[in-house]
This record gives C-alpha cells, structure tokens and sequence, in this order.
C-alpha cells in the first residue's frame, strides 16, 4: 500500500501529526511522515470504546469527533484498500454543529440535511468518469465533459429521504431507488420491509445514503441487497457515524468506499451514537 503525500499548502495538518499518530515528534517532514506510517501499514484496526479506525491525518478532539482531512486505508483479510473520508470543509463542520443542537427545529433540520447532503455528494462524486461532447455555444462548438455513467441514488427509508431529495437537485438525472430498514429495538438487527428494485441493474454505480451510521446493520443489509441485484459499484454516504458501524462496513463490504461528514465517539447502551443527534428521522419530521 502507497503511503500518500502531506500537502505541502496545509501546514496545520502537518504541525499536528504528534507522536501519538505518526511517531513523530514536532513538524513532521514529507519523509519523516513517509517512514512513519510505512511502519504503521501493516497494523490492523480493532473495534474499541477508542475510535478504532482513526484516519492517518485527522486530529480528534476532547470531545471524541474526528475532524480535518481523514482519510484511511488499512489492510483488510478481503481487500487492499478500504477508504473512510470524513469531510473537512468548514460549511460541512459549522452545518454539522447546528444539525447537533437540540434546540434546531424540525424544518431547519431537514434544510440542514439536505445542504449537508449536497456537500458530501459533491464529495463523493468527484471520481465519476466523464466523456467529451461537442456542444453549441451561442459563439462556437465547444468540446467539453459530461458523466457518461449512470448514477443511483439509494435512500434507507425514511431518514434518507432529506438526503436523496438534496442530491437529486445536484444531479436530477440520476435514478432513486427506495429500500425500506429499520432497527428492530430489542435485537438492534435490522429487518427490510421495502425493496421495489427492478428485475436487473439500470444504473452503474450506487450511493447508499442514510443520516446515521449507528450499528452498521441496516447500510450493511442495504449493500448486500444491491450486491446481491448485481450492482458492484456502491458507496455509502452518511452524516454521522459511531466507530462501531464503520467497523461492521470494514468487515462485511470493504470494498466499499464510506464519505461521512462526521465520525463520533462510540455507541451508548441504546446503540445511539455520542454525541450524536439522536433520531434523525424523528427531529427531520417532527415525530420526537
């Protein structure tokens, strides 16, 4: 596995990758952090009350959140590449801050899901392919670029549905397709109660989107019914996730790439991420 390079143009991040991440003492150099983490490559992550997948360059807070550029690839039993990215764009972590507050009404909470969404899937759509056209001006012909792929977007009923409708006004040619999960209270193990997929893929890459990535239960059964449709292309977006959840996505489905606006502490006894939101779906519609 490569180990990438440090922007030179970020000093921030540089200046505090400490020992305690890189083993590096002070301003860490391109080939002191280099020589650091390839030392580190071959460690695999565990599930713990700590974050057990802390990226290579993020700082954690007191508060137990990740934040800044995050970008991990461990080595995995099925895969040589799993990527998390959690945002670092200051509108993503100032909106995550009011999405958090207990006070925000339901209305502000779906515009805020909904903005948060359409960051992140601008995001999570920057490796789409293109192809050149030819296009009119009211000039000249003018060669330029469109996405020749075909996008679906995948909402886990209901909480989804605010980040689906977001990204559709991003890209209004994209498909929708609904899977209906939910939790099960006692067992915490999802069950599906919605699936309308046609016979055979229309689409060649999937986004999953759901608010929450608490236990990893319903994303999890959510991919594995795309898979088992024949769609191999598939990404997860999310806004909060528990360490735990990110942890279940590594080990059932790690070739697939996870975009997060915000990775917290742990789960508590209820399985409700810390510090979370709480319910997404009840503080989008007013059912708290």
């Amino acid at each position: 596995m490569s180990i990438p390079d440090v922007p030179d143009k970020n000093p921030r991040i540089n200046t505090e990758l400490r020992t305690q991440r890189s083993g590096v003492s002070g301003l860490a150099s391109k080939n002191q952090y280099r020589a650091a983490h390839a030392a580190q490559r071959s460690k695999r992550f565990s599930v713990s009350r700590v974050h057990p997948l802390t990226p290579l360059c993020c700082v954690r807070g007191s508060d137990g959140i990740l934040s800044g550029a995050s970008y991990l690839i461990p080595d995995t039993p099925h895969s040589a590449k799993f990527m998390v990215h959690i945002s670092k764009h200051p509108l993503v972590r100032h909106k995550v801050t009011l999405l958090r507050d207990v006070q925000t009404a339901p209305c502000d909470f779906r515009n805020l899901v909904g903005e948060i969404a359409q960051l992140m899937f601008f995001e999570a759509t920057a490796d789409l392919e293109l192809t050149r056209v030819t296009v009119k001006t009211p000039l000249t012909d003018c060669e330029a670029d469109v996405i020749w792929q075909r996008v679906g977007i995948v909402p886990i009923l209901r909480a989804g549905l605010g980040m689906a409708e977001a990204m559709l006004r991003v890209l209004p040619k994209a498909c929708v397709w609904h899977l209906g999960l939910f939790r099960d209270h006692s067992t915490h193990q999802p069950i599906t109660y919605y699936n309308k997929l046609p016979p055979l893929p229309n689409i060649d890459v999937g986004y999953v989107v759901d608010p929450m990535l608490a236990t990893g239960g319903s994303a999890s059964a959510a991919i594995a019914i795309l898979k088992s449709w024949g769609l191999k292309n598939i990404r997860y977006i999310g806004l909060i996730a528990a360490p735990e959840g990110v942890a279940v996505l590594r080990n059932e489905h790690p070739d697939v790439a996870i975009y997060l606006a915000a990775l917290d502490s742990h789960l508590n006894e209820n399985k409700y991420i810390v510090p979370g939101l709480g319910d997404a779906g009840d503080r989008q519609f007013g059912t708290c």
